[in-house]
C-alpha cells in the first residue's frame, strides 16, 4: 500500500519560498484514548521522531515520570529533550508501529518525523515534490 503527502510550501527569511516534506501521523493520546494527527517533517537525517514539548499532556505522558533527560545537539544547538522509556504507538496511514518518541524542551520547534523504528522500517521516496511512503 502506499499513501502520499504533497510537499508544504512556507516561506522563510534567507531562502524565500521553499517546499518541505510532510506527512500526516497520528500519535496513540493515553488521555483522550484516541489519536491525536501532527503534521511532521519528514526528516531521514533524525535519529528518532521529536515533538514540540507542548504535545506531551495532549498524548498523556508525565515527563517526569515516563521519560529519560538529556541533552541534545543539531543545527539550532543543544538542547534538552525528554525521550519516552518506553515505545509509543504511531499511525501512518493503515500502517502502525511502536517507536522511540521524544520531545525537545521548547514548544515553537516542528514535529521530525525520524528513522529509529518508523521510517526505517519502511520505504519512503520524495519524488515531484511529494512524500511517497510505501507501507507494508
Amino acid at each position: 500500500m502506499q499513501i502520499s503527502f504533497p510537499f508544504e510550501v512556507q516561506q522563510t527569511g534567507i531562502l524565500g519560498t521553499i517546499r518541505r516534506p510532510v506527512a500526516d501521523v497520528g500519535f496513540w493520546s493515553e488521555t483522550l484514548n484516541d489519536w491525536v494527527p501532527v503534521k511532521m517533517i519528514v526528516d531521514t537525517g533524525a535519529d528518532y521522531t521529536l515533538l514540540p514539548l507542548w504535545l506531551y499532556s495532549k498524548l498523556g505522558v508525565d515527563v517526569k515520570k515516563d521519560c529519560n533527560r538529556f541533552f541534545t545537539s543539531g543545527v539550532g544547538g543543544k538542547q534538552l529533550v525528554f525521550v519516552l522509556k518506553e515505545l509509543w504507538k504511531v499511525k501512518l496511514g493503515d500502517w502502525e508501529s511502536n517507536i522511540r518518541l521524544g520531545f525537545l524542551n521548547d514548544s515553537f520547534v516542528p514535529p521530525l518525523l525520524g528513522r529509529l523504528h518508523c521510517i526505517e522500517r519502511i520505504k519512503v521516496c520524495f519524488e515531484n515534490f511529494k512524500t511517497v511512503f510505501t507501507l507494508a
